[in-house]
């Protein structure tokens, strides 16, 4: 059954390679990906409390259905576009090999404590955590009795996107992937900022290096906290109105608002 909490995880990539087929771009790519899945994941969340359906099967099949939907759309895109003739790649330098190999060992070492290590903050099992266990009960993300206001009042994104693994797994073991998604995101949508502002490959990768050694990033990043999530978004709205300032198309605005709209939340 924990296979099943990967699902999110499939959807996720499907919408960032349908973004990588309309972009030709990774690292936005990643970005436009991820805030449109998050939004799709806030929206049905809502649609699901609305109706007093939180539950497994509904949850499945609201992924199921979104799942399907991407395969639709990317097998669309992959049939009626032409594929380009692919240029060059660009040749790496070593520095930026070097950074390279330096960022994926960060992120194997902090997926691993992640998956392994279950949630045991203080903070997570009065908090985060709890409010989830709420939530599978009452079938709702209705207010609920409780001593421990942060509980109702917090904003709670966040823990919507947790809720997501916990229910499909049936176990919070994969719930520490929301904050490490989040971090890996924020170092991506650091180099993009830095790419935007004029810096060389170098300076991008020393901007994803720097981003990616802040301790208490390397520390959140394995815990059911939301302050990597919040950082995600923050940094996606920087991005995208640096974006906005080169291309003035509304659809930027919208990627804006979008991710304007879960910083806050």
């Amino acid at each position: 059954m924990i296979l099943l909490g990967l699902l999110p995880i499939a959807a996720l990539a499907l919408t960032c390679v349908v973004f990588l087929q309309r972009t030709g771009r990774f690292s936005t790519a990643i970005l436009l990906g991820g805030l449109v899945w998050s939004f799709a994941v806030a929206l049905g969340t809502e649609v699901l409390s609305f109706m007093s359906a939180i539950d497994f099967g509904s949850v499945l099949a609201a992924w199921v259905l979104g799942t399907a939907i991407l395969l639709f759309l990317l097998s669309r895109l992959l049939t009626f576009r032409a594929i380009p003739a692919q240029a060059p790649l660009p040749a790496i330098a070593p520095t930026e090999r070097m950074v390279t190999v330096v960022l994926v060992i960060f992120g194997a070492l902090t997926l691993l404590i992640a998956l392994v290590g279950p949630p045991n903050n203080w903070d997570s099992q009065t908090y985060h955590l709890a409010r989830i266990e709420h939530w599978i009960q009452n079938r709702s993300l209705a207010f609920y009795p409780s001593a421990i206001k942060r509980q109702l009042a917090m904003p709670y994104f966040a823990e919507t996107v947790v809720l997501q693994f916990r229910i499909l797994s049936g176990t919070d073991r994969l719930d520490n992937l929301v904050q490490w998604l989040a971090g890996a995101g924020s170092v991506i949508a650091v180099g993009q900022i830095a790419l935007l502002l004029g810096a060389t490959p170098p300076g991008v990768a020393l901007a994803r290096l720097t981003a990616a050694a802040l301790p208490i990033g390397i520390l959140q990043s394995t815990s059911t906290q939301n302050d990597l999530v919040v950082t995600f978004f923050l940094l996606c709205l920087a991005e995208r109105l640096l974006a906005w300032r080169q291309t003035r198309l509304s659809r930027d605005s919208a990627f804006m608002a979008i991710a304007a709209k879960r910083g806050t939340r």
